[in-house]
């Protein structure tokens, strides 16, 4: 089989560009700062490890899946860049539709689940325990039981209300494309909420925990009337159908020297979807207010829900801490400093690598810098893990700031790669700032009296992230796709064999350290039981494939995280996706992350900034964790309002 696949390597762009190694550690990874009173949510596991008890029954576990949905995320507009990943919802946005979130922590959970389709207006999640299916919608936050008390099943409900419209169709929405009649029926169903009232519906509906006497459910943009809506019996008949999500997004916080991350409790009005003029409903959302009344009563302390935090990066220019905070360098050397050319007569180039858990919104570069005779400095920056550079900008003599936002938009990794030519020319600072999103409502927060705080860190891994969105073609990725036409992602948006043939799509990816695993996973149909997608990994250039999973049919979901440990000084791998149709199979969105240990990975001390009020005061706690796992308490006098944390090495 032809592999035409093209490693990006910083061996080959740069010859005898490897970083010199460092006795001292200058990336410390996975920092997490968790408060006694916020869930973990940092990654599917950690929230399933906090949340999921020994002991637990089904049922508990299902409403546990269900209270997380509803506290982390608020019904929204979808974002621009949606993948359907929960703990990325629960982290980045706080925002958003829930039944892909819904699905993602069920099947982290261990449970068989999955999407219906309701009606023309929604659809709903399942969970299959006890030998039977259960509803439970996060996103209507709604879920109802049967006489029995067990949360009852899409097919359940749907045969009481259908019974009760063959009893009353005056109510039913007979013509679901005429929107007068759609218009006067919800109406009379309005009106029938106060007179005669929900008791006289369908009794099924009146048994639901999240609604109130007036048919309102937790979130009051639905109610009685908007299931009456989507169990009316008279649209098509539910089938299993979910939407596309990825899963591999993970919170890793991550500190070097002369970085700082701040998350605040507040935002400027950054946003993720400024680039379409659609700013969420959350953006301006006070908890407890509005919309957002409810989220006060289950347990959100923050003041809302985006957060607009800053990365901050001042980069170290002396030898030994350069050497090891950049990716790659080639003729250079530093006195202290500055950095400068080893060779006067040759270029010298360095890359940075810019990886944040959030997403990015604008992007600084500032620097001072010495250009000798006929020098320059130009800048280069690539989003896709160094496979394609576009010009940032040039430094030029003394001062210099590049505005990089529109290269960093909505992305959560960059590189940046500098040319130096001409001797006598130097960096002497290097500074960049990065504004990001993220949600407020995960955050450690702080109540009235005792707060237990918990830091830890690690284990120091780094994470390399290929994600295949469309529109887009393989080249875009570096993957190759065999048996299919290369632009079939652009053309379609989805890879789908044809003829009967066999459809093969592969993914390489290379990391800077040692690779630890591989993660990956991806979104398909496959409507014929016999067909789906082989998953397999290779470690040796494709000179053999392991295969660590297939996707399952007759079904449309999606399939994460298939997981293969990497042999020992791996760093190249290549994801193969194969699969030959019978039926009608189909591949959408695929996404790989390689996770490595980072070369200069260890602990250092790492210092953590509290800023908040306390009974109207401004106050600052200030705690320097000096090992790996370590704890300390707040006490406030009164509830606080939340201002910031900040993390940074001491």
């Amino acid at each position: 089989m032809r592999f035409g696949v093209i490693f990006f390597s910083l061996a080959l762009l740069l010859a005898g560009g490897t970083p010199a190694a460092d006795t001292a550690p200058v990336v410390v990874s996975n920092v997490k700062v968790l408060s006694d009173k916020v869930e973990d949510v940092s990654s599917a596991e950690a929230w399933v490890a906090s949340v999921i008890k020994p002991g637990m029954t089904d049922e508990q576990k299902a409403l546990a899946i269900f209270d997380a949905v509803v506290k982390f995320r608020h019904h929204d507009m979808f974002p621009a860049e949606w993948d359907g990943d929960a703990i990325k919802q629960f982290n980045v946005y706080g925002y958003g539709p829930a039944p892909t979130s819904m699905l993602h922590l069920a099947r982290a959970a261990g449970f068989k689940a999955r999407g219906q389709s309701l009606h023309k207006w929604g659809g709903g999640t399942e969970f299959f325990y006890d030998n039977d299916w259960h509803y439970l919608d996060g996103g209507m936050i709604a879920y109802f039981k049967r006489a029995d008390g067990k949360i009852a099943s899409v097919a359940d409900i749907r045969a009481e209300v259908k019974a009760w419209y063959e009893k009353n169709p005056d109510y039913l929405i007979k013509n679901p494309g005429d929107k007068a009649e759609i218009d006067a029926k919800v109406n009379k169903l309005k009106a029938f909420i106060k007179d005669p009232g929900i008791a006289k519906g369908p009794e099924i509906l009146t048994r639901a925990p999240t609604m109130s006497e007036r048919g309102s459910f937790t979130l009051d943009y639905f109610g009685w009337y908007t299931s009456m809506l989507l169990f009316d019996g008279n649209s098509n008949t539910p089938f299993v159908y979910e939407e596309a999500y990825t899963a591999g997004y993970r919170v890793n916080n991550q500190l070097r020297p002369g970085e700082k991350l701040i998350r605040n409790w507040s935002n400027k009005g950054l946003h993720a979807d400024m680039k379409r003029n659609a700013a969420p409903e959350a953006l301006n959302a006070k908890v407890g207010t509005g919309s957002f009344m409810y989220h006060q009563k289950l347990g959100d302390l923050s003041n809302g829900r985006v957060g607009n935090g800053v990365l901050e990066y001042s980069v170290p220019l002396d030898e030994t801490r350069f050497n090891t905070a950049v990716l790659a360098k080639e003729n250079l050397k530093s006195d202290g400093k500055s950095i400068t050319l080893a060779d006067g007569a040759k270029d010298g180039v360095f890359i940075l690598r810019r990886p944040c858990s959030y997403i990015y919104l604008t992007g600084t570069l500032e620097a001072a810098a010495t250009l000798g005779n006929g020098g320059s400095i130009s800048v280069e920056l690539s989003t896709d893990n160094g496979l394609k550079w576009k010009p940032a900008g040039t430094i030029g003599a003394g001062e210099s700031k590049l505005d990089l936002s529109e290269l960093v938009y909505a992305q959560y990794d960059y590189r940046l790669k500098f040319t130096l030519k001409g001797a006598g020319t130097a960096i002497s600072r290097l500074k960049l700032t990065n504004d990001i999103q993220h949600s407020q409502r995960p955050l450690p927060a702080l109540d009235k009296g005792e707060n237990k705080i918990s830091f830890s860190a690690g284990p120091h891994e780094g994470t390399i992230t290929v994600q295949v969105k469309t529109p887009a073609t393989a080249a875009d990725v570096g993957a190759t796709i065999e048996g299919n036409d290369e632009n079939i992602l652009k053309q379609w948006g989805t890879i789908s064999p044809a003829g009967g043939k066999t459809t093969v799509v592969t993914i390489p990816i290379e990391t800077p350290g040692d690779m630890t695993r591989v993660r990956f996973g991806c979104d398909y149909r496959a409507n014929d039981k016999n067909e789906g997608w082989d998953l397999e990994v290779s470690f040796d250039d494709g000179k053999s494939f392991k295969k660590v999973g297939r996707t399952e049919g007759a079904t449309k979901q999606s399939y994460y995280s298939v997981s293969a440990d990497a042999p020992k000084g791996a760093r190249k791998a290549i994801v193969r996706y194969s699969g030959a149709q019978t039926g009608s199979l189909v591949i959408w969105r695929m996404r790989v992350d390689a996770d490595y240990a980072e070369p200069a990975g260890g602990f250092a001390p790492v210092k953590i900034t509290y800023e908040f009020e306390d009974g109207g005061k401004p106050r600052a706690e200030i705690f320097v964790a000096k090992t790996p796992q370590e704890s300390f308490t707040i006490q406030c006098g009164a509830k606080p309002v939340m201002k910031s944390i900040t993390l940074e090495l001491e």
